[in-house]
């Protein structure tokens, strides 16, 4: 049913148009080149840090950004989740509510899969792979896409019970965007702020994706010892609320 749900948003959300789903390759196809051709040969920014010195400010913000975008999108649609989906939520077959986070968080993540396939050509083309990291992916794309359905899961509940949280809960999102290491490097921060940083539970994750992608280098330490017991807990608290919780949301839908 997950799979046919999201195959189904794949297909109609760009119906109609002429490209039709050949649009999830142009938009990350677009956003990466204008990102790196801006800031990379335009503006010709490098980041400090890195084992490549052609690294640029262009790559190093496409690399936060694609699994960014991916976490943010999945997190705002599920604002309205139980709205979006009254009419399937009140069929008369029972449904399992999680299957509305994990259609919402596997469509972004197959989103999340065409923007990193065309980044790793861009930097194949570029000369600035490294092979070696892509094979730390698939332990960082499941314990985001765990956290992403956990949070998704919490966020929703906390916005159909308390209405203002809709709101409150677009500032938090934003708020973690400069929050979260994925505009600019830790090692960039006064010392004293670096340690707010430090305690993010997202902050693992986008330094391990950089790892990968830019260094050919395993997962932060912290990725393991933290993000990754923070996703799991947020997954089950999430799981288990949705199920605790589960008549009383269809009858506020």
């Amino acid at each position: 049913m997950v799979w046919r749900l999201c195959l189904h948003d794949l297909k109609f959300r760009y119906f109609g148009s002429f490209f039709g789903m050949y649009w999830n390759f142009l938009h990350p196809m677009i956003t990466i080149l204008v990102f790196v051709v801006l800031f990379r040969d335009i503006l010709k920014i490098r980041i400090p840090g890195f084992e490549l010195e052609q690294t640029s400010y262009g790559e190093f913000f496409v690399c936060g950004l694609i699994p960014w975008i991916a976490f943010s999108d999945c997190l705002r649609a599920s604002i309205t989740v139980f709205e979006g989906d009254q009419g399937l939520l009140m069929r008369e077959i029972p449904l399992d509510k999680r299957v509305l986070f994990l259609r919402s968080t596997v469509t972004t993540s197959i989103n999340l899969g065409i923007g990193l396939l065309i980044f790793t050509l861009y930097l194949l083309a570029h000369g600035n792979l490294h092979p070696a990291g892509l094979a730390y992916l698939p332990i960082i794309l499941p314990f985001q896409i765990l956290c992403t359905v956990g949070l998704s899961m919490i966020n929703a509940l906390l916005c159909a019970f308390f209405r203002d949280f809709r709101e409150i809960s677009l500032i938090l999102i934003n708020l973690a965007f400069f929050a979260t290491p994925i505009i600019y490097s830790i090692d960039l921060l006064p010392t004293s702020l670096q340690w707010i940083i430090t305690f993010n539970p997202l902050t693992p994750l986008f330094e391990s994706w950089r790892a990968a992608f830019l260094n050919g280098v395993r997962p932060v330490p912290a990725f393991f010892y933290f993000f990754l017991p923070f996703s799991l807990l947020v997954a089950l608290i999430g799981s288990v609320l949705v199920r605790r919780f589960d008549g009383a949301v269809t009858e506020i839908s």
